[in-house]
């Protein structure tokens, strides 16, 4: 899982450790935002996150969702969930995520931010996968949206279940480019760009992705998604947050995970 999450990070990631407190850094790849990873880096050094307890990230949204990944992969590896504070270093004026915490100028503000910050548990989606090529079980887990697309420019075959408590409560067949399941953190984004429409925060959005039909659905989150591939001869991964990929899947059962992320904000001050 880890080496995987490298192979397809787009960031700069750096660890330092500040104080009694073990931080694993990812920093965005743009300048301004390297620069304080650099400053940050040189006052307290470097931690690997399986032996780190913090994770920081510095940089905007999509720098957020990596470090927010890394944090979930390693809980894979270790059981232990690092609790992760977001650092507002995106240079711009757009809508930047609820959890970020800004105002932060110097390497030595982090250390007592984090101790003031308040945890905040966001259950993320989690993939059970059986991979295609060695027919063994794979988890993934998705912060915005899990995504089971064709990874070649054709179409993929799926037949998609909606099941509740163990039963069937919808069937249908995709032919298309796939299908993309969003949490209420990610319906404003590549769900919403394909079409989906806004749901609640107790549910769950289906969109198609270029299909011979479109199919949008809301359903209850606490309900599965379980998608099977008709064709093996047509690469179909999962993706989470459309940005690291899965190797080929044979099938995948898509639901609320019980796993916490961990999420560190800024307390509101009178």
């Amino acid at each position: 899982v880890w080496a995987d999450l490298l192979e397809h990070s787009m960031c700069f990631v750096r660890g330092f450790k500040m104080s009694d407190m073990k931080i694993h850094f990812v920093v965005s790849p743009a300048e301004y935002a390297q620069g304080f990873g650099r400053q940050c880096v040189k006052q307290w050094g470097e931690t690997n996150i399986l032996k780190a307890s913090y994770v920081v990230s510095i940089g905007g949204d999509g720098t957020a969702l990596v470090a927010e990944q890394e944090a979930l992969s390693a809980y894979l590896l270790t059981g232990q969930m690092l609790p992760v504070y977001v650092i507002d270093y995106s240079n711009t004026k757009e809508h930047v995520g609820a959890l970020t915490n800004k105002g932060i100028t110097t390497p030595q503000e982090i250390e007592r931010r984090i101790k003031e910050a308040q945890k905040v548990s966001i259950y993320p989606l989690q993939a059970d996968c059986v991979l295609q090529q060695t027919n063994e079980p794979k988890s993934y887990f998705g912060i915005n949206e899990i995504t089971v697309k064709i990874s070649r420019y054709e179409m993929t075959y799926m037949d998609v279940d909606i099941l509740s408590k163990g039963k069937v409560k919808d069937s249908f067949y995709v032919a298309g480019d796939g299908i993309v399941i969003a949490t209420p953190m990610g319906k404003t984004a590549y769900y919403h760009n394909l079409g989906g429409k806004s749901f609640q925060n107790d549910r769950l959005g289906l969109q198609t992705i270029a299909a011979k039909k479109n199919i949008n659905k809301i359903i209850p989150d606490n309900h599965q998604v379980a998608i099977s591939v008709r064709s093996a001869h047509r690469p179909t991964c999962v993706m989470r947050d459309c940005n690291l990929s899965s190797p080929p899947i044979v099938s995948t059962r898509i639901y609320k995970s019980k796993v916490p992320l961990t999420v560190l904000k800024d307390r509101v001050r009178d």
